[in-house]
């Protein structure tokens, strides 16, 4: 046999042991990651066979996004990572990494089953809103497996862990911030030193829960805050660590008409540049913060120029419907116009740094 029958002969043989590696796939079900060498290291294998799951279904999941997680995926993963990743900072980093992509969804928090006067899940994996994200994110990293991701979710999102629409922590300053004091502890102050800006906000938890005709006789209330104006964060933008909480603040001109009206996370990059990490439609995404500073600082601008043709327009307005007031007849015919509502400001950031121990807090 000459060379070229050899080589003729070689050629043949692999095309046909790759038609036949393709025909076993095809009956078997499995996929080419199943017929390749081990990816796990030898850490990993070992939690694997310690909590009694496949190397090939641990390799799988951490491949996939964990929005696309079952309950029972979850669980498995959560026992894995709790295993394998020992510091909290990095679960909360890895974690919220596995999540970016995850599709937008606003008011996702509810008490359903538990009660319906919000018919909302407790939980939802596949969709988030900023606060849903945050919660979540934290609830995982701190969770050894499903039950303790659960009880820890709720005990983040309500009162003492008390399930009801009423001990839900509605507002940031109010609520989110004082009843996870466990979790986090708020740096704003020490990041910004003299630079922090005070706001007082009045809160009418009466008129709010009225909503949904709950009459709760809770007692109007207020509380000074601060934050730390964004055209002062190039200053501080060194002094993070992954894992603390970002809390933007937003709202109109007078000086009190101020709130924290979006949540995110800080990851940094093996630089030390920090990163925010948040849920914001479209989905969950990361940006450097500084960007998105500056992007809103910019967008204020333009807001200002909107609002000056909103004042004009609304005394166009003002005047419109005193007409009908005095017109017997056009008043029936047209009806009166509504307002413009005039955009909100960025105004500042604030900031919250994850408790050394939070679970033992709890014990305490």
């Amino acid at each position: 046999m000459n060379k070229k029958s050899k080589l003729q002969k070689k050629t043949n043989t692999k095309i046909i042991s790759f038609v036949l590696l393709l025909i076993y796939i095809i009956i078997t079900g499995c996929s080419t990651h199943e017929l390749t060498k081990n990816t796990l290291n030898t850490r990993e294998q070992n939690i694997a066979d310690s909590i009694e799951i496949s190397y090939n279904k641990l390799q799988k999941l951490k491949r996939r996004k964990l929005y696309t997680f079952s309950e029972k995926e979850v669980d498995i993963y959560l026992r894995y990572l709790s295993k394998y990743q020992p510091n909290l900072h990095s679960r909360v980093k890895h974690l919220g990494l596995k999540n970016i992509g995850q599709p937008y969804e606003l008011y996702l928090l509810g008490e359903f089953p538990y009660s319906i006067y919000d018919t909302q899940p407790l939980y939802c994996l596949e969709k988030s809103d900023c606060v849903v994200f945050v919660e979540h994110t934290l609830a995982m990293a701190l969770a050894h497996d499903w039950n303790s991701f659960f009880k820890i979710l709720q005990r983040i999102r309500y009162k003492n862990g008390n399930i009801s629409l009423v001990t839900r922590n509605h507002y940031a300053n109010m609520d989110w911030n004082p009843n996870n004091a466990w979790l986090v502890t708020d740096i704003t102050d020490s990041l910004g030193g003299m630079s922090i800006k005070t706001n007082k906000t009045i809160y009418n938890k009466k008129r709010f829960f009225n909503k949904w005709n709950l009459d709760t006789n809770i007692l109007v209330d207020s509380i000074a805050w601060s934050y730390i104006p964004a055209k002062k964060m190039d200053s501080i933008k060194n002094s993070f660590q992954t894992g603390d909480l970002v809390q933007i603040v937003r709202g109109r001109e007078k000086d009190n008409g101020k709130w924290v009206g979006h949540f995110g996370m800080i990851i940094l990059d093996k630089n030390g540049k920090p990163y925010l990490l948040h849920s914001t439609p479209p989905k969950v995404k990361i940006q450097p913060l500084m960007n998105y500073v500056n992007n809103g600082l910019q967008s204020n601008i333009k807001k200002r120029e909107r609002n000056a043709k909103i004042v004009k327009e609304n005394k166009k307005i003002l005047k419109y419907n005193d007409k009908l007031k005095n017109s017997i007849i056009r008043k029936h015919i047209f009806k009166p116009k509504k307002k413009q509502r005039k955009k909100t400001y960025f105004y500042g950031l604030k900031f919250l740094r994850l408790n050394t121990d939070p679970l033992q807090n709890l014990k305490k």
